[in-house]
């Protein structure tokens, strides 16, 4: 009897109703394209979003995704466009990766694009682009036939470029950047970061006087091989958010985010980390931080201590409005989500 009523309330008891846990974030399909490849976001505002990837092939909505302008870089079709910084719904400055390497820069909303900078040598690459403001711009590019970063300098609106061998530290054995979310650099109010990967170890560059001087610290992320280290970065204040692993190994979570709450001075290991290798990272405001990469998507709401997982879309950058409200991510495949709560 004991026995057929342990039975019965077993019974019982699965069979009541579940409820899965509703995630924060959906992920809303809105554009696809075959045999494209998506790195390269820029999220200008809540309405106004530039894509660009291979096949010279960018993407511009200026009505929070509803319409999109399909836009091909006509004379650049072979070309791997990975990161784009846009100013605004009509100028925007594109790189693409390998050589020859070329800086492309547009002032009518895509309609036409005047060739900023060339570098045909064969070990030219660029990897990021970040603007401190409407007038002042970095490119980073990985160590060329001089053995130094592969750094450029605008102070025009990116219409002109220099190279400054001399503005980032020298590289030790093996470090270069991840073309892989267009995030490994930033520059805000003088201030400027930029993680790197590939070497023995993993490192974060920080200056806080536009590159006069320079702060480099060790990450403890996963690093040893040419396919570790950090691959995207995401600031938050004083709260810094790494994510990376191997993109070799796309399911290991091994090291696969770090975190710092005091701008770099102490940086851990995340105690849950994402679910694999993740190439882009992004503040969605608050404490939280959303990563995605081939594997899945992530997210932390307590700066990057602990993640859990959302889906298992092959996405390769995403990015958040000012003040978390309005978010969109890119990958494989053509394709655009935009991601809301």
């Amino acid at each position: 009897m004991k026995k057929t009523l342990l039975l019965l309330w077993l019974l019982a008891w699965v069979s009541l109703p579940t409820h899965a846990q509703k995630e924060p974030y959906r992920f809303v399909a809105q554009y696809n394209e075959d045999k494209i490849s998506f790195r390269g976001l820029c999220v200008v505002d809540k309405n106004v979003v530039w894509v660009s990837g291979t096949k010279g092939r960018v993407l511009r909505t200026r009505n929070a995704g509803k319409t999109w302008d399909k836009i091909t870089l006509k004379g650049y079709e072979k070309w791997d466009f990975r990161d784009i910084h846009a100013f605004d719904s009509l100028r925007a400055v594109a790189v693409n990766v390998g050589s020859p390497a070329y800086v492309l820069r547009t002032e009518d909303g895509g309609k036409t694009w005047t060739e900023a900078y060339k570098n045909t040598h064969k070990t030219a690459f660029l990897d990021d682009v970040a603007f401190e403001n409407d007038q002042n711009g970095i490119i980073f590019g990985d160590p060329d036939s001089t053995g130094r970063f592969l750094t450029l300098l605008t102070y025009d609106n990116g219409k002109s470029w220099q190279t400054q061998y001399d503005f980032f530290p020298a590289p030790t054995g093996g470090e270069a950047g991840f073309a892989a979310s267009g995030s490994i650099l930033h520059y805000q109010a003088g201030k400027v970061w930029l993680v790197t990967g590939g070497g023995k170890t993993s490192h974060l560059f920080y200056s806080t006087n536009k590159g006069k001087q320079w702060t480099i610290q060790e990450t403890p992320i996963l690093a040893g091989k040419e396919a570790q280290g950090v691959f995207s970065l995401s600031i938050a204040g004083k709260v810094w958010v790494g994510v990376g692993g191997d993109y070799t190994q796309s399911e290991d979570a091994t090291k696969t985010a770090v975190y710092t709450l005091d701008e770099g001075k102490t940086w851990q290991v995340s105690s849950s980390p994402p679910r694999g290798y993740r190439s882009g990272v992004a503040h969605a405001g608050s404490k939280t931080f959303v990563a995605v990469g081939t594997s899945g998507s992530d997210y932390s709401q307590d700066n990057g201590k602990t993640w859990k997982p959302l889906n298992k879309h092959n996405l390769n950058a995403i990015r958040f409005a000012q003040g978390g409200k309005a978010g969109w991510a890119v990958g494989n495949d053509g394709k655009v989500f935009k991601i809301e709560r």
